[in-house]
């Protein structure tokens, strides 16, 4: 009977503070593009004369099908271990933000444009969100870490943005590329070093690894027990190798190779099974949050300039501040979580963000609304990983696919219902929208409530 070939094998690298550090600073770059989009919005409409609901398209071109393909790229990854999803797609998203300056005449080839760079953003997520899982230590304060890169990419995209296109027009938008080149440049140099690192420990001798200090366990052998790995480090291990065999054990009879496993390693021994019903009454929970954050994250710094009468740089001030808040929240989510607990935090997070949707509604002025913003950020970030890592219980199978699916999510509920939005705005100067933000939280944080944490 003829072997089925192996797929391509994810090794565990718990504990790698540099590759670790350099993947969260690939997602600042990849989801800086995402803000840098958000942040060109003004620009487009006081530059190219969009409507709000043209304007608003261009958000959905940026997370629809992005949010629909991520998914995809996530089985993918589990099925084929596609490290290299993370640097392309991570370039392919900042070379569409780029030219979207030199296109904005034409609208149809800028949504383009936009819609490509949203497809690398989706390629990139799945495999560099388990990569930081794998060599970041505890999952909640490793998966916050790294999301909070991706948040801090969004908060300092408005000041690229005002650096370049406000200063220069929107035909300065390659100027944008500078930072993403120079962090592709660091994460190949890294990731070579950790190749030639693994080949060099698959080379050595069975048992050599134990010979001194700092050596490394060959692949398909078992390293030793890391006390400090944190929570979720052996069920990651079992993932992706086979578990040490009893002693004494039988040779096995010769025969077909064991069937792969989700992350691309062999068969995951002693997992727990996918629990698919609970994860899907998360993603319902997390779309709802998506109408919320991509609404906000498109309109705010519109509302602003349309109540306050400020000009477009300081609608793009209170969007940084939005940005920046929010990456403080992801960041801090993962500490309140290992406090408090993901179920106590996600609910808090959601109703907290509902009030202060509505609270800036009413501030009087311009200040007191970016304050408003400031806190509003910060309080809807603070689940933002924690739908990840609540999806990795609930899928230890499929890592993967289950960030995938939850980072899909996020966008693509809001990203949909953005042009209705746009065009709600277009023809009403009341902020029904936001009052629509604020119900969905509420209705997410109901669902929520129905959920449990995985104890087995």
């Amino acid at each position: 009977m003829a072997r089925e070939p192996r797929r391509p094998r994810l090794r565990s690298t718990a504990r790698q503070p540099g590759r670790y550090w350099t993947i969260v600073s690939t997602h600042t770059m990849n989801d800086f593009q995402a803000g840098a989009v958000a942040a060109m919005l003004p620009y487009f409409v006081s530059e190219q004369h969009y409507t709000y609901a043209a304007a608003a398209g261009l958000t959905t071109a940026s997370t629809a099908l992005s949010a629909v393909s991520q998914p995809v790229f996530g089985w993918l990854s589990d099925r084929f271990g596609l490290r290299w999803f993370t640097l392309v797609g991570m370039l392919v998203a900042a070379l569409g933000v780029a030219l979207t300056g030199w296109t904005a005449g034409n609208y149809w080839v800028t949504w383009a444009l936009i819609a490509i760079a949203g497809l690398g953003a989706a390629a990139f997520h799945p495999p560099a969100s388990v990569a930081a899982k794998l060599t970041g230590g505890s999952p909640n304060r490793a998966m916050s870490t790294f999301a909070t890169g991706g948040n801090l990419g969004m908060a300092i995209a408005p000041v690229g943005v005002g650096l370049t296109v406000g200063l220069l027009g929107l035909r300065a938008t390659p100027l944008l590329l500078l930072p993403t080149f120079a962090i592709a440049l660091l994460y190949l140099r890294v990731e070579r070093r950790s190749r030639a690192a693994e080949a060099s420990a698959t080379a050595r001798p069975s048992g050599a690894w134990g010979a001194g200090p700092g050596a490394t366990a060959p692949a398909g052998e078992p390293e030793p027990a890391d006390p400090g790995a944190g929570e979720g480090s052996a069920p990651l291990r079992a993932t992706l190798e086979p578990e040490p065999e009893p002693e004494p054990e039988p040779e096995p009879a010769p025969g077909p190779a064991p069937a792969p496993g989700p992350t691309g390693g062999s068969t995951a021994i002693g997992l727990p099974v996918d629990l698919w019903r609970p994860f899907a009454v998360l993603l319902c929970a997390i779309s709802l949050w998506s109408l919320s954050y991509i609404g906000t994250r498109s309109f705010i710094a519109l509302r602003a300039i349309e109540v306050y009468g400020v000009d477009d740089n300081a609608g793009t001030l209170l969007l940084g501040v939005y940005s920046a808040a929010g990456a403080l929240g992801t960041f801090c989510g993962g500490f309140l979580a290992d406090r408090f607990g993901r179920l106590r935090v996600l609910p808090v997070g959601y109703l907290s963000s509902a009030a202060l949707t509505l609270l800036f509604l009413v501030m009087p002025t311009f200040p007191l609304a970016v304050v408003v913003a400031g806190a509003l950020g910060f309080c809807l970030f603070m689940p933002f990983s924690l739908h990840t890592t609540l999806s990795h219980t609930y899928l230890p199978r499929h890592l993967a696919t289950a960030s995938g699916a939850t980072l899909g999510m996020s966008m693509t509920v809001g990203g949909l219902f953005t042009p209705v939005f746009g065009a709600i705005a277009d023809r009403s100067s009341e902020p029904v929208n936001f009052w629509g933000f604020a119900g969905a939280l509420v209705a997410g944080a109901g669902v929520l409530l129905t959920l449990r944490e995985r104890r087995a």
